[in-house]
């Protein structure tokens, strides 16, 4: 009898880890919210209680509030919930791009400090799960709000903390 259970509890992890899998592969190939295959992987989120792919709804909310509205505090706001929920599930590369990404947002419009604010976030939170690619990235962002503000000894002071050329921005910055 106890190896029946060890049999049904056995298919039922590979039936979980299946269901992952699906949901993944369907986020990667459907148009970021925008078609079935998304809404389908959200079904399956929903259905297990997959914190990164229900997290993945809230990023793709925030991206849409900045990008089709323009509205950045409601984007930074979807952000923060989209990173707490990405963070608490050990999703920590998509924790580490939701804060780069709006953060390069709002430095594409000029909000130098609210980008500057996430990009150190960012460096924070990738030191603490050792995620050095996503580490540097957000230097480097740093290093080009700098750049962008003209202060040439902070740049440079950022460009030092990098230890590989993960982005081609380093090179402009020096």
């Amino acid at each position: 009898l106890d190896m029946l259970a060890a049999v049904d509890e056995r298919d039922a992890v590979t039936q979980r880890e299946q269901a992952y899998v699906r949901a993944r592969l369907l986020m990667a190939t459907s148009w970021r919210g925008r078609d079935e295959r998304w809404e389908e992987a959200i079904r399956i989120g929903e259905a297990h209680g997959f914190g990164d792919i229900l997290a993945s709804r809230v990023e793709n909310a925030s991206w849409m509030a900045y990008r089709t509205r323009g509205d950045l505090a409601e984007s930074i706001r979807l952000a923060d919930e989209a990173f707490d929920a990405y963070a608490a599930a050990g999703a920590h590369e998509g924790a580490c791009q939701v804060l780069r990404g709006i953060g390069f947002s709002a430095f594409e419009i000029g909000a130098l400090d609210r980008g500057a604010d996430l990009a150190r976030r960012c460096v924070e939170y990738a030191r603490s799960v050792h995620l050095k690619f996503h580490e540097e990235l957000a230097l480097t962002d740093l290093a080009g709000e700098a750049f962008a503000r003209a202060d040439d000894g902070r740049c440079h002071a950022v460009l030092d903390e990098l230890t590989s050329n993960t982005d081609f921005r380093a090179d402009l910055y020096r």
